[in-house]
């Protein structure tokens, strides 16, 4: 498979982007003005703090040197839809997804807010 580019950022400066994730806490998230893969949206008011897998071993882990990056991620890892339950693809590198097939229910969950606290919990 190719991909047409590597997401994320080469944090312990080994040539090779770290794919990221939020670090548990708890987040301010606002409405994206022009939403995401053309649906509602939201993203952080303040810059957030991602884990890297500096290892490249598909795991976030005490063993992933310098893994705590706080300044590459900014306010750029969002809320936003996904591929479906059934396809397994979160068509995220990071970003906080829900499945298409039940983001309309997150959506009327949220009524008319545009922003809202988000805790995201590790469950480890």
């Amino acid at each position: 498979m190719r991909f047409k580019h590597t997401e994320g950022f080469d944090v312990n400066g080994d040539g090779i982007a770290e794919i990221g994730r939020l670090r548990a806490g708890t987040y301010f998230f606002g409405e994206k003005p022009r939403g995401h893969v053309k649906r509602r949206a939201f993203e952080a008011t303040r810059t957030q703090t991602a884990e890297r897998d500096t290892n490249g071993d598909g795991r976030f882990h005490a063993f992933d040197p310098n893994r705590i990056d706080t300044k590459n991620a900014q306010t750029t890892m969002y809320i936003h839809r996904g591929g479906t339950q059934a396809s397994g693809n979160t068509w995220s590198a990071g970003c906080q997804t829900i499945p298409d097939d039940l983001y309309y229910r997150f959506l009327a969950s949220l009524g008319q807010m545009s922003s809202f606290h988000y805790v995201l919990v590790d469950g480890y």
